[in-house]
């Protein structure tokens, strides 16, 4: 009897990939996503949501998380004229509008309008945020698509000032908000900024979204609501991730919380989701075969693993396709973890299902070693090496790593290798075939 793989009282949470995205556009029901800790709304997938002009396979996302990590600042750094610092004039340039200073851009060019997004706080904000990312997570940093922000991207209030390019980070302008068109993703807990501006030469404001609780949800510009260019509100950014090296998805909070050692049934994640990306930079050199099998155990062999804390040699078996192709992952399972893995060796695993099903391909077993970052941080993995199990004493991936058990077949005759000694043998194996021929002939000759 072939036996199940042990499970747990409730499926881990992992789903092949491409997996159903559905942006939250009109809905707050779909996909939400963690990545560098924090969770995000999907809203948009690249051909429809808030921005259709995102690169091919890619999820635009939306800041979601409470708690304002991000902080509340102004759209542009101001003082008014009862508090004006003593170098007021080095950094930054009145307004007559409004009788307000604001800082100037960055390379100290002048700005026509104070609400231009183009080195505004809020821009350096957004690439501030970005290379915080950049410093905690840089692989994950890696994945962000960066986007170049210019006028034409909006009907309604576009930037002015002039493009901005390079945005790994951005707000959303008036237009994105108003595409979302629901109320739970809007709201933020607090207000946020907009990167649309608008307003007279009185008014020379950027547009915020105004949260007040109920939930309800209202678009105003700063002075319309009552504020000075003083006000101080959230930074909500937003950005395109690169989904062209997923693997799968797994809970975002526990997700591949297993026990070592062998494979556990897989189902998609009720809620938040995470990805686990392809990076042969975890470790370089791995390898994986199968190594043959007693019963229902099979045996792996791995070389070139890399240890650590967050480190497994991990399996899945997939049904229906390959591995990130939209196969479906019926199990999963961390064989090795930490220091235990070590350069080398070998674990066991209970197939799911009989070996026949393996070597006819209805069920495929891929090896791989992962690098398995906190809740909410993308994953990593080396690429997936499909196991062979087409010869009953061991198997190859195709690079290396386990022994083979070929069945007998002729071996064509190559001449040696020059400088191999064997020219002599080789003169005397020509020799012999050559006499056999003779004796042949001689015989049908006879006949």
């Amino acid at each position: 009897m072939w036996a199940l793989a042990p499970v747990t009282a409730f499926a881990v949470g992992i789903a092949a990939w491409p997996s159903a995205i559905t942006p939250n556009i009109g809905i707050d029901t779909g996909t939400v996503a963690g990545f560098a800790g924090q969770e995000w709304w999907a809203v948009g997938d690249g051909t429809s949501g808030i921005y259709t002009a995102a690169p091919a396979n890619s999820l635009t996302l939306l800041h979601k998380s409470a708690g304002n990590p991000y902080g509340p600042i102004e759209y542009r750094t101001d003082w008014h004229y009862l508090s004006l610092p003593p170098n007021i004039g080095d950094i930054a340039i009145h307004y007559p509008g409004d009788g307000y200073w604001y800082i100037k851009n960055p390379n100290g060019a002048q700005w026509v309008m104070p609400n231009e997004y183009r080195g505004s706080t809020l821009q350096l904000k957004m690439e501030e945020t970005a290379a915080d990312i950049n410093s905690a997570s840089p692989k994950e940093y890696a994945l962000i698509h960066a986007r170049t922000l210019q006028a034409g991207d909006d009907i309604n209030y576009p930037i002015t000032g002039g493009d901005v390019t390079g945005q790994k980070l951005w707000p959303l302008s008036y237009d994105e908000c108003v595409t979302i068109g629901n109320t739970a993703v809007r709201l933020y807990g607090a207000d946020w900024w907009l990167r649309s501006p608008i307003g007279t030469a009185m008014q020379p404001f950027a547009v915020l979204i105004h949260y007040a609780p109920g939930p309800t949800f209202a678009v105003e510009t700063l002075g319309s609501a009552g504020f000075g260019g003083y006000v101080t509100v959230s930074v909500r950014p937003a950005f395109n991730l690169d989904l062209s090296k997923v693997l799968f998805t797994s809970a975002a909070a526990g997700g591949k919380a297993v026990t070592p050692g062998d494979l556990e049934a897989a189902a998609a994640p009720a809620s938040t989701i995470k990805f686990t990306m392809q990076d042969t930079g975890v470790a370089p050199g791995f390898k994986a075969s199968y190594g043959g099998i007693s019963g229902s155990t099979a045996t792996i062999k791995y070389s070139g693993a890399a240890a650590g804390a967050n480190k497994a040699v991990s399996a899945v078996v997939v049904s229906g396709g390959a591995l990130g192709s939209g196969g479906v992952v019926e199990y999963y399972g961390q064989l090795v973890t930490g220091a235990s893995i070590g350069g080398a060796g070998s674990v066991t695993l209970t197939l799911p299902y009989p070996l026949a099903d393996f070597e006819n391909d209805t069920y495929k077993l891929y090896a791989f070693e992962e690098e398995i970052h906190n809740d909410n941080f993308t994953d990593f993995a080396t690429p997936p090496i499909l196991l062979s199990f087409t010869n009953s004493g061991g198997g190859n991936n195709g690079g290396g790593g386990g022994d083979w058990t070929d069945p007998i077949v002729p071996l064509p005759i190559q001449p040696p290798k020059t400088g191999d000694g064997a020219g002599a043998a080789w003169l005397l194996v020509l020799g012999g075939l050559a006499l056999a021929f003779a004796f042949h002939k001689k015989r049908q000759g006879a006949k």
